[in-house]
């Protein structure tokens, strides 16, 4: 089943996000009467930030409009409507994206992007949708796998919201560039009989423009509240997993060396690491991305308002933390060491996985310590091992 077919079976929520998707932006009678084609099309090929792929991406947008066109002549005679709404998309994607190719083809990428999402979110309600659903994870990690669950389906959720918020974005450009080029046409044909209508248009387009951008604010301010829950719920995980999970793994292994059995249960909490490692790294991204589409499209908000600044900061601490506290000492040296007897000790970055460490291996140096030494290090004390 084409990605299309699926969309269209789209329901509640995801069917209003599919309408803003389509809002100004791309007709969705060319989507629907070119889907193939259009599924077929090797978007990600074209990067949009590099001018010398414009011509690739004009050749798309002329293919689209021959492939509009053949539709338009095989239209049945009585279907006059549907004839003229393919001939007007045709006559919009010409005026809209004939000097813009590559602005074409971010959008129509940005468009099935959006829609591989809401058609993800409506076919596994039961691992991305509605983070109020009961999880099947059962036994004594059951909560702790519940909470990862809801942390992944809100980050899902928020991945998909920040597409069409781009999308959104993209769709004022547009707009915007046609103000600009009615101010262009008001200067030229000042007096004329033109004039009187192209005046109107302007105060439509101009009132449309404000509209946008206060719908712009207010979605860049409750993505920011989603960010704000995911952060928080984050910090609560990631709490267990560190000062509850791994602070017993160390204190079982130094009761190990006095003979007690030691249940070492440190690959699961590496598999814990490395999941928070992975969300904290989408929400970084994702932060990052929002402070891109503020730059390129600056709206002024109330500095109170204004929640990027501490989610970075939080974000980027939860992060640190994660990295420095899975930094360990896999296997200790004995407790008692006897002369000229070898042992062996290994470190571990429990995170180094989703870091990419072993693209790049740091080097890692190790010292032997004594229990004064280490009692001065825990007081904060650096210099005890200089």
């Amino acid at each position: 089943m084409s990605l299309w077919e699926k969309t269209q079976r789209l329901q509640g929520d995801a069917l209003d996000q599919l309408r803003n998707v389509y809002t100004q932006c791309f007709p969705i009678e060319v989507r629907h009467y070119c889907a193939q084609w259009i599924e077929e099309q090797p978007w990600e090929g074209v990067d949009t930030y590099n001018n010398q792929h414009e011509k690739m991406a004009t050749g798309l947008l002329k293919n689209l409009l021959k492939e509009v066109e053949n539709k338009a002549k095989h239209v049945s005679p009585t279907d006059f409507v549907t004839k003229m709404k393919l001939e007007e998309a045709m006559a919009y994607l010409r005026e809209h994206y004939g000097r813009s190719p590559l602005n074409f083809v971010q959008i129509t990428r940005n468009m099935l992007e959006t829609e591989k999402h809401l058609v993800e979110l409506a076919e596994h309600p039961g691992n991305i949708t509605d983070a109020s659903a009961p999880s099947t994870k059962t036994g004594p990690n059951g909560p702790l796998m519940q909470q990862f669950e809801l942390l992944q389906r809100a980050t899902k959720t928020t991945d998909s919201d920040l597409n069409i918020l781009q999308h959104e974005q993209e769709s004022f450009v547009i707009l915007y560039q046609e103000k600009y080029q009615i101010e262009e046409a008001l200067a030229r044909q000042a007096g004329t009989p033109s004039e009187p209508r192209l005046r109107q248009r302007k105060e439509q387009v101009d009132q449309n423009l404000s509209q946008k951008a206060n719908s712009i604010l207010e979605k860049r301010m409750h993505l920011a509240k989603k960010h704000l829950d995911s952060i928080q719920n984050l910090e609560k995980v990631q709490n267990v997993v560190l000062n509850e999970h791994l602070m017993s793994w160390r204190r079982n292994q130094q009761l190990s060396g006095n003979g007690v059995p030691f249940f070492n249960n440190l690959d699961q909490i590496q598999q814990w690491c490395e999941m928070l490692g992975d969300v904290i790294l989408q929400n970084r991204q994702q932060l990052q991305r929002v402070e891109s589409l503020r730059t390129q499209l600056p709206i002024p908000m109330e500095p109170q308002q204004d929640l990027l600044p501490s989610l970075n900061a939080k974000i980027t601490a939860l992060l640190s933390s994660l990295v420095t506290s899975t930094f360990i000492v896999e296997r200790q040296p004995p407790q008692v060491m006897k002369v000229s007897n070898k042992f062996s000790c290994s470190v571990r970055l429990l995170v180094g996985n989703k870091l990419n460490v072993h693209l790049t291996p740091p080097k890692v140096a190790g010292t032997i310590i004594s229990e004064a030494q280490a009692n001065a290090l825990i007081k904060g004390d650096k210099s005890a091992i200089t």
